[in-house]
């Protein structure tokens, strides 16, 4: 998952249900070795909606599906 991804919660992930797609914002901090750090938790990742609300929030990462990778 990168920015610029389109994004969307598949079915059974929780508050799925909506079948708004987003656009990935910002990815959370990455270590030295390339990989999203975990040491906070569930990394997060700024997806802006589609939806019609103009809803940006902040996601867990394992809860999103890539629709589309950005090249």
């Amino acid at each position: 998952m990168k920015i610029g991804d389109l994004v969307r919660m598949p079915t059974g992930t929780p508050l799925a249900g909506d079948p708004a797609v987003g656009v990935v914002v910002k990815m959370p901090p990455v270590g030295n070795d390339g990989q999203v750090r975990r040491d906070r938790g569930t990394p997060k990742v700024l997806v802006a909606w589609s939806d019609g609300g103009g809803m940006i929030d902040w996601e867990p990462m394992d809860w999103l599906e890539v629709v589309s990778a950005a090249d």
